[in-house]
C-alpha cells in the first residue's frame, strides 16, 4: 500500500494557494548584510573620537576627575569630578553662580601649566573676589577680543594652560566640536557658559548641564547630558 506523504509547503506555494501574485518590486531585493564590527575595533574607534557620546549604559569612567569642589557633585559626575580633558557646557543667564562653580577646581589645578585663560567674560573678574576663594590671579589671563571660539581653539590648541574658559552666546555644532576636539587632544579642561535656551540643541561636549534655582545658600543644578549618567543635584555654598 502506498502512503501519501506530506511535505511542507514553500512560501510561495501558500502565496499561490491564496490567490495572491507574487510582489515584484525593483531595487528592493536584499543586498549583501555587513560582517559586525568587532568590539575590540568598536572600542579602539571610540578611544580615538573624543567628540563622539556613547550614551547611557556606559557608566565606566578611565580615570579619576578633578574634584569639583562640591561633595554633592562629585558623586553625580562619572569619574567623581569634572573631565580632566573635553568640553564641559554649562547653561545658565547668570555669570556669577556659574563661575563660582568652578572656581575651587580651578583654584586646585596643577602648576605644570599655570596660566588659566578666561574668554570674552560677561563682567571682568574682581581679583580679590578670586583669591578669596584660593585662585591666584597672576595664573588669570583675560582675553576680551572677538571671536571668543577663535580665542579659546588656540588656546587650547596651545597646550599651555591649566583651564580654558569661555562665554558664548552662538556657537554651531562645527565650533563646539572643534573645541571639543582640541580640548581631549591636549589633555585641557574647557568650559563654555552659554544661555539656557540652548539646552535643546544638540551639542558634541562630553558634560552638559543647567543651572536652575539658587537661594541664597542653595544652588541647584541639573545634569543635562554625561555618560551613561543623568541627575538633579543641590549644592550648598
Amino acid at each position: 500500500m502506498a502512503l501519501a506523504t506530506a511535505s511542507t509547503p514553500e512560501p510561495m506555494d501558500v502565496v499561490a494557494a491564496a490567490g495572491l501574485a507574487p510582489v515584484s518590486a525593483p531595487g528592493l531585493s536584499p543586498g549583501p548584510v555587513s560582517p559586525p564590527v568587532p568590539r575590540a575595533l568598536l572600542e579602539e574607534l571610540l578611544a580615538e573620537r573624543g567628540d563622539l557620546w556613547r550614551g547611557k549604559g556606559e557608566t565606566a569612567c578611565a580615570e579619576p576627575g578633578l574634584a569639583s569642589g562640591f561633595a554633592a557633585l562629585d558623586r553625580a559626575l562619572v569619574g567623581g569630578g569634572w573631565p580632566n580633558a573635553g568640553l564641559c557646557e554649562i547653561l545658565t543667564d547668570s555669570p556669577g553662580p556659574g563661575l563660582a562653580l568652578i572656581l575651587p577646581a580651578l583654584a586646585r589645578l596643577g602648576r605644570q601649566r599655570p596660566w588659566i585663560l578666561m574668554a570674552a567674560p560677561p563682567l571682568l573678574p574682581y581679583a580679590p573676589a578670586l583669591a578669596a576663594r584660593g585662585l591666584e590671579p597672576g595664573r588669570l589671563l583675560v582675553v576680551t577680543c572677538q571671536p571668543v571660539l577663535w580665542v579659546m581653539e588656540q588656546a587650547l590648541q596651545a597646550g599651555s594652560c591649566a583651564a580654558v574658559i569661555g562665554w558664548i552666546e552662538r556657537g554651531t555644532m562645527a565650533d563646539l566640536r572643534r573645541l571639543q576636539l582640541a580640548s581631549v587632544q591636549t589633555r585641557t579642561p574647557a568650559f563654555v557658559f552659554r544661555p539656557p535656551a540652548v539646552a535643546t540643541q544638540p551639542s558634541p561636549a562630553g558634560l552638559r548641564l543647567q543651572l536652575g534655582a539658587m537661594t541664597p545658600n542653595q544652588l541647584e543644578l541639573r545634569l543635562l547630558k554625561q555618560r551613561g549618567r543623568s541627575a538633579t543635584v543641590k549644592l550648598r555654598f
